[in-house]
């Protein structure tokens, strides 16, 4: 994986900015551990599910969520992580990873 990628088709380079190479890849571990996308936001909480159905979930605190889940590999992101809905943050995140999948 690298920083930009380039697809000669379009000519387009896909920047991981705020992201790091380093944590794209533990993303994509931590997804492929958690069975994927939407059961590791169940695991980061972003994501419950009640009466069978998703819900997104929501924190009045940011920070808590911040402190709790934006740790280690993740600690240097924590000036980019301004809402109230995680899943927000994680699917920008995703959304990275999968543009990056879509250009190798």
């Amino acid at each position: 994986m690298n920083l930009k990628t380039n697809n000669t088709n379009q000519n387009k380079k896909i920047y991981l900015f705020p992201f790091s190479e380093k944590q794209i890849k533990h993303f994509k571990d931590e997804i492929e551990e958690a069975g994927g996308f939407h059961e590791l936001m169940y695991l980061k909480k972003a994501l419950t599910k009640q009466y069978g159905m998703k819900y997104i979930n929501s924190y009045k605190n940011k920070y808590l969520y911040r402190s709790k889940y934006l740790n280690g590999i993740y600690k240097s992101l924590w000036s980019f992580y301004d809402t109230e809905i995680p899943f927000i943050f994680w699917s920008a995140m995703y959304d990275t990873l999968q543009r990056l999948k879509a250009y190798k």
